[in-house]
Formats: structure tokens, sequence, C-alpha cells
């Protein structure tokens, strides 16, 4: 951990890099996030950008793979709830107000969030009246498009908003253009589909460098 955190200063203050990528599996829970707080500490000092990607700990045995359609289940399914549960971690816990230098990105559009987010919010409404779902902290959080399309995209513009969506490719496991394959056909305005194609990115980078430079 003291390499990490010693790695994350000397790639901000040193490099000018923008960010860093951790494996999303330190973030599935709130027990799990309690062991990165170091790391979001150093990455705090300078800002940073954090790329929550699906993947384990370190010396984490992978999960038993499924008996059928694996490129189905686990590709897919599985690692769009897996995205979810990113989310839910970062929005749950206090990661965006302790953390206030610290950008973080979901990938995948958030996974299954766009889809069932109104169900979050009526199982807080039946069952939680006191605690409503806290929707509006996931636009606190960055997204990229990587690997899907259209459909997907128009409804996670609907919940996060196009200026918290990065254009993403998955390139070289799936090489669709993204423009064309999930941008240009969805049935966005002309100003969304820029700011998802380039200006989300851009401002983001200007931020972090705007961060960076008041230390």
């Amino acid at each position: 951990m003291d390499l990490a955190c010693a790695e994350v200063i000397r790639i901000r203050r040193d490099l000018g890099l923008i960010g860093i990528i951790l494996p999303s599996n330190y973030f599935n829970t709130l027990d799990d996030m309690e062991k990165m707080r170091p790391l979001l500490e150093a990455a705090n000092t300078y800002g940073c950008h954090i790329m929550l990607h699906p993947g384990l700990k370190v010396g984490e045995e992978p999960p038993a793979r499924p008996s059928d359609h694996m490129q189905y289940r686990l590709s897919a399914l599985d690692l769009q709830n897996s995205a979810a549960q990113i989310a839910l971690t970062v929005i749950l816990s206090d990661m965006l107000d302790a953390y206030p230098r610290v950008t973080f990105q979901v990938v995948n559009l958030g996974g299954t969030l766009p889809f069932i987010f109104e169900r979050l919010e009526s199982i807080a409404r039946h069952r939680n009246p006191d605690a409503p779902f806290p929707t509006k902290r996931l636009r606190r959080i960055w997204y990229d498009c990587a690997s899907l399309g259209p459909r997907a995209l128009e409804a996670a513009v609907k919940l996060f908003g196009a200026d918290r969506i990065m254009l993403g490719s998955d390139y070289p496991i799936f090489k669709d253009d993204p423009y064309a394959h999930a941008l240009a056909p969805a049935e966005l305005s002309p100003q969304d589909i820029q700011q998802i194609a380039w200006k989300t990115a851009l401002d983001l980078v200007k931020h972090l460098e705007t961060l960076r430079q008041n230390k």
C-alpha cells in the first residue's frame, strides 16, 4: 500500500498523468473500500481520476465459472451487475465527500443502474421511507459507454446526463467503431452527442489539471 500511495503521488505531481485504474473488487462492499482509504487519501492530494474497472483483488481467486454460456453470463450479465455494485458503493459511502479532489469513473454506463434505479428508489420508498435512495449522487460519478449500444446510451443520458458520459470502445476486445455503433444512432440531441464524443473527457481533463495546479 505504501508503494501504491507513493506511485499515485508521483504520476500526478511529477508525470502529470490524469489518474489510475483500480480493480473494482476493492469496492464491492463498504468493508472492501475501507482497506483502500490510504490510497484514496494519496489520490486526493493532487487530484486524481480513478477508473474502477472489473478486476480481482491482489491474490484473490477468481469465482467459479458457470457451466454454460460463459461468455454471456460472465462478460455481460455478471460484469454489468458488478459495475452497478461498484457505483452503489461509491454513492452510499462517504467517498465523494471525503475525497473531493478525486473523480471516479465506473465503466459500461454504470452497469444495470440506468435500468433499475427506479426499483432502487421504490425499495427505499417502501422499506426505508426516511432514507430515500440518493439517485442524484449518481451524477457525481463519470461513466463510459464502452461496448454498449444506442438504446443503453439513451437510458444512461436520461439518468446521468451527457456531461457525465464519455465515449468508450473496449478495443481491442470489441472492434466496433463506438461512434458509429453507439453514439451516432442514439436518439440524442446534437449537443449531447458532441458532449459524449469529446467534451466530457476534455472538461474532465481540464478539471483535473486545475486540481493539480492548485494543490
